[in-house]
């Protein structure tokens, strides 16, 4: 059975809720549910790269909208791992483990795609 976006998308943010919720302590969790989340991400990338590009104009908006809230939520979710005060290179793990560069790539492409079709993405 072919998984949709929104499958790989649910389960990706699953995993990363459940990568938070892991105690530090936890490496070998941590490890495998990071790697979990690089395979989904790479997932991602190629239900997307097929269908981006000639998807409708509405749909685009509504991903790009939808990833606007993902970036916040991860933004918020680094906040307050820099409130709690964890060491540097913990925090530089934490961060890459939580995507928000790949989130912001996303939203850039998608923002490309709206840009060339003349649509006007706020």
């Amino acid at each position: 059975m072919r998984r949709t976006l929104d499958g790989v998308l649910k389960e990706a943010a699953e995993v990363e809720r459940r990568l938070g919720e892991l105690d530090p302590e936890a490496f070998v969790d941590r490890i495998e549910a990071r790697d979990r989340l690089l395979d989904l991400r790479a997932e991602i990338g190629r239900l997307r790269e097929g269908s981006d590009a000639e998807g409708p104009t509405d749909r685009l908006l509504a991903q790009l909208e939808s990833l606007r809230r993902e970036r916040k939520r991860l933004r918020k979710q680094r906040i307050d791992v820099v409130k709690q005060g964890v060491e540097t290179r913990i925090y530089q793990q934490v961060e890459a483990g939580l995507g928000i560069a790949d989130v912001d790539e996303q939203i850039e492409r998608i923002e490309s795609i709206l840009d060339h079709r003349g649509v006007q993405a706020n």
